[in-house]
């Protein structure tokens, strides 16, 4: 069973992402888990690095998108923010907005990994 401690530090409402999917564990659990290897935050480092917005609003909105499906509160709050920050093109923020997301995109991992412990 999860780690409630590391849920928590996550964000992860484990009960709201559950009803998501009509109350079927293993089917959520198995997205939870699919999360570990999606590239989308990948993508958004790199768009963020290069200073290519246009594809890091992309990336970044489709991560908040499966964040906000799985429950990942904290994930979604700071995609949100940069995603945010991009589409009024306050750029000079997307740094800092990044760096809250990589935080929580590795606190998340951490949750969703403790599934298996």
């Amino acid at each position: 069973m999860m780690n409630e401690e590391k849920m928590k530090k996550a964000g992860l409402e484990y009960e709201q992402g559950l009803k998501r999917f009509a109350g079927k564990q293993p089917l959520y659990e198995k997205y939870l888990r699919n999360f570990l290897t999606d590239s989308h935050f990948d993508e958004s480092r790199t768009a963020c690095e290069a200073k290519d917005y246009k594809q890091a609003l992309e990336s970044s909105h489709a991560l908040k998108g499966i964040a906000g499906t799985l429950g990942l509160t904290k994930l979604f709050q700071a995609a949100s923010e940069l995603v945010e920050s991009i589409r009024h093109e306050e750029f000079h923020k997307v740094e800092g907005y990044f760096k809250v997301m990589d935080e929580a995109y590795k606190i998340s991992c951490d949750a969703i990994h403790s599934l298996d412990e």
